[in-house]
């Protein structure tokens, strides 16, 4: 019977666990970006950056695929401008020369509005209310941290925009969930609730990173365990 129920909403069962796939490589990832406070030399900062931009593009192609697969305009195209964000510090870390080039023509500001555009033209054309929009601000705001995330100068505005773009996400999905449920979508209520507690759990690993930086410890031990169960 499980069995059945599984090949029956397949596509779901794979949107599901290139999710959870995701959001774990780039929390990872995001997570690493604050070890460069300690970072003693080029060589060690540079180890980081290449370790850190690795699973956030990981990450990143595998939530490509998740909304692609899923369907949502909304959810779907902001993520390509995730992936090339992604790409350059990948690259830079590991190519002097691209580093050097990249640096020369400022190519983070140059995502950064790509990113901005991207964004924009996805909610003019797909989100038809504010909550519609959440989800593309979010993965906006997502996007334009990746570009700027290997820069130890711009640490403070990178965590800024990964939990105000993880806060966006959550609500989106909230109201994503509400939707499909007062419209009797089960499938799609299983699967706004699925991306609001990857959602969630990002924003708390963000939340934590915050909290790092300004010397504050805290402990969601008892809900990450929850979040953990559920997914």
């Amino acid at each position: 019977m499980v069995l059945e129920e599984i090949s029956d909403h397949g596509p779901e069962v794979m949107t599901a666990t290139l999710g959870v796939l995701g959001i774990k490589n780039i929390n990872e990832g995001s997570s690493k970006y604050g070890q460069m406070a300690n970072a003693t030399s080029d060589d060690e900062r540079n180890e980081i950056v290449r370790d850190a931009s690795g699973k956030i593009l990981t990450g990143n192609v595998a939530m490509a695929v998740t909304t692609f697969a899923a369907g949502n305009a909304l959810f779907a195209y902001p993520e390509v401008a995730g992936i090339l964000t992604a790409l350059k510090p990948y690259f830079a870390s590991r190519y002097p020369k691209i580093a050097e080039w990249s640096e020369k023509i400022r190519a983070d500001l140059l995502l950064v509005g790509f990113s901005i555009a991207d964004g924009g033209y996805t909610i003019s054309q797909h989100a038809t209310s504010l909550w519609d929009s959440l989800p593309a601000i979010g993965l906006t705001a997502l996007s334009c941290g990746f570009a700027i995330g290997d820069n130890p100068k711009f640490q403070k505005i990178y965590r800024f925009l990964m939990l105000f773009g993880g806060g966006s996400l959550v609500v989106g999905s909230s109201a994503s969930a509400i939707d499909s449920l007062n419209r009797d979508d089960n499938v799609g209520f299983i699967m706004s609730l699925a991306f609001l507690i990857l959602n969630g759990s990002f924003t708390i690993n963000e939340l934590k990173e915050v909290a790092k930086m300004m010397g504050i410890e805290l402990n969601f031990a008892g809900l990450q365990a929850a979040v953990k169960k559920l997914s």
